[in-house]
């Protein structure tokens, strides 16, 4: 369908990202990290962690990602981007 040419070094910041939906350790860090969890903020983990769900990440390529100065790939975001999640929501379906 696409070639992407990336090395693991490219992706690994997708992997840091994927990893807070693994619960691993996770809830620990997670409430470590955030000022505001508890204060009038709190996310279910345990509900979710029963759930036991696979989690699949498709984004499209970016430069910057979650700064204000980031930018999205026009090709990846509104053709790759598509095409992957039909394909990929097609297959889970099967």
């Amino acid at each position: 369908m696409y070639t992407v040419n990336k090395t693991p070094k490219d992706m690994m910041h997708l992997l840091k990202e994927i990893a807070h939906t693994a619960f691993n350790n996770v809830l620990e860090q997670f409430k470590a990290s955030s000022r505001e969890y508890g204060n009038g903020y709190s996310i279910p983990f345990e509900d979710i962690k029963k759930l036991s769900l696979p989690v699949v990440n498709i984004g499209p390529v970016s430069k910057d990602p979650h700064k204000f100065t980031e930018r999205i790939h026009i090709k990846s975001s509104f053709e790759m981007i598509p095409d992957i999640f039909k394909y990929a929501v097609l297959e889970l379906l099967k």
